[in-house]
């Protein structure tokens, strides 16, 4: 179930990670305009080390049913505090995104490092499956990335229309290269229910 779900997850999480590194630039230029652009950035720090615990946000039932979730509470806990410390240390040195360094490597450090230990050596799941699993369907994932740079390659004005295409065409695209290189039998029977 771990693995089932975490996968299913991992397939629109990979998605908007790896859209919004490629594209995310482009959204915040149109959104807010080039002046903020420094939060493209700031978002990649804190974006992706938390897209970690969100494909594996079934382990946090699995402890709940084992009543094991007490772990977890403490290494929280030491992430804010540790988060704390690097933010006062970082932002004296780089400013604003020091902050987001920080946090992004206490999630990296405390809901990466640490609690996969702990699902594999005191939960008792299988870890090592879950991650071959997810490098597997990164696979497709980097390909398809390499023809969203394509993409900004040849489109680089930014606009609403050059925006909706890159995304439009990387979507499809990413849909298409998943489909054949990156899911298994039981994902792809849920898009034919979905259909029905």
């Amino acid at each position: 179930m771990f693995l089932k779900i975490g996968r299913l997850q991992y397939i629109l999480l990979g998605l908007i990670s790896s859209g919004f590194i490629l594209f995310g630039k482009d959204f915040i230029t149109l959104w807010v305009g080039k002046e903020y652009i420094e939060a493209y950035n700031i978002a990649l720090w804190i974006m992706i080390p938390l897209t970690v615990p969100l494909i594996q946000s079934t382990g946090v039932s699995i402890m709940q049913a084992k009543n094991m979730h007490q772990f977890r509470s403490i290494v929280y806990f030491i992430i804010a505090i540790l988060n704390l410390v690097l933010s006062i240390i970082f932002v004296k040195k780089v400013g604003a995104i020091g902050c987001a360094i920080a946090t992004g490597i206490s999630f990296i450090l405390g809901q990466i490092i640490v609690m996969n230990i702990y699902y594999k050596v005191s939960v008792g799941l299988d870890i090592v499956k879950f991650w071959k699993n997810i490098i597997k369907m990164s696979i497709p994932m980097g390909i398809v990335m390499i023809f969203g740079y394509i993409l900004n390659y040849y489109l680089i004005e930014i606009n609403y229309l050059n925006f909706l295409i890159k995304i439009g065409l990387y979507a499809i695209s990413y849909g298409i290269l998943l489909w054949f290189m990156g899911l298994n039998n039981y994902e792809k029977s849920q898009v034919y229910i979905w259909k029905k």
